[in-house]
């Protein structure tokens, strides 16, 4: 079997059980079909779903999830969940 190696924007699939790594994200298309979006970042079908129709991630007329949005979503993400409390609110 020989290896083929991808070009920028071949949809690359990943097992379920293995986490999207930033070669991923970047070999990935701008536009992301639920399936791939779910893929890239973890999550499940029906939270991207939901995150879609709470405005979370942006889309566009083919409902298609713009992958920056998306990136951008899980860095907020982040960044708010690693905030503490100045001063920590168990000594108010």
């Amino acid at each position: 079997m020989a290896f083929v190696t991808p070009m920028i924007g071949d949809v690359i699939p990943m097992p379920q059980s293995r986490t999207a790594q930033l070669i991923d994200w970047v070999l990935a298309p701008d536009w992301l079909t639920v399936e791939e979006a779910a893929l890239l970042s973890g999550y499940s079908r029906d939270l991207l779903l939901w995150l879609i129709e709470d405005g979370g991630v942006d889309t566009n007329e083919a409902d298609l999830v713009e992958k920056r949005s998306l990136w951008e979503y899980q860095e907020a993400l982040n960044l708010v969940s690693s905030w503490k409390a100045d001063p920590p609110l168990d000594t108010m």
